[in-house]
């Protein structure tokens, strides 16, 4: 843990008039997060069914975003110069950025079949196949998925943000969250002539941030 470099506002202005010190001082056990200790996961889309016995780590992820907003209502009344606050519901948002390589993409890799909705059949499409009128647009073809317009992308999924201070088989995990009800409301593809390599983007929503337990030594969750 870090070591407490102030102890009092005394201590702490002397320190900052002499330039000497930090708020909080970091000694050699300290452990910080990095992104090389962090993964993400695709699993089902409620707690009840997400494990990671079912989940499957997604690769070449170069960058994640995560906002949460909550609705915040302030009323004033009419003879108090004060206001009361009203709390409402709170929205998720996920934003994730991947290297495109010769594999599922994002879109495909969201539904793989390891994490099928078990109340939802996902059609199966023959790559190249002509889709008549009437039946399910087609979401893609091999590992290409890309038109949002296809039925699957109605049905949600689960995602799972593993955090460990450090590696080894033995190291406790900082936090872990479970963002259920997953649903893709964004897509985008970036390349310009320069690059050397291609990336995709999505933006999704989740229903919950659920704090869940994990144990290094098995592969259960639990809340």
């Amino acid at each position: 843990m870090p070591d407490t470099a102030i102890s009092n506002i005394s201590t702490w202005l002397d320190k900052i008039k002499a330039h000497d010190g930090f708020t909080i001082e970091p000694n050699a056990d300290v452990k910080y997060i990095s992104a090389e200790n962090i993964v993400l996961l695709a699993t089902k889309p409620n707690l009840s069914d997400a494990d990671l016995s079912n989940a499957a780590a997604i690769g070449v992820v170069s960058a994640i975003s995560v906002a949460q907003q909550k609705q915040i209502q302030k009323i004033f009344e009419i003879g108090s110069r004060y206001g009361t606050t009203f709390t409402g519901k709170t929205m998720g948002s996920i934003n994730i950025n991947r290297i495109l390589y010769d594999g599922p993409n994002l879109l495909k890799f969201f539904y793989t079949a390891n994490i099928k909705d078990k109340n939802f059949d996902y059609p199966t499409i023959t790559p190249g196949a002509k889709i008549s009128e009437g039946n399910d647009i087609d979401k893609g073809i091999s590992n290409w998925w890309m038109n949002l317009e296809s039925d699957i992308f109605n049905h949600p999924f689960g995602l799972i943000m593993l955090m460990y201070p450090e590696a080894g088989s033995n190291a406790t995990a900082y936090g872990a969250t479970l963002f259920t009800k997953c649903y893709v409301t964004g897509h985008s593809l970036r390349l310009t002539g320069g690059d050397v390599l291609v990336q995709e983007g999505v933006s999704l929503q989740f229903s919950r941030a659920l704090p869940i337990s994990v144990s290094s030594s098995t592969s259960n969750s639990s809340a």
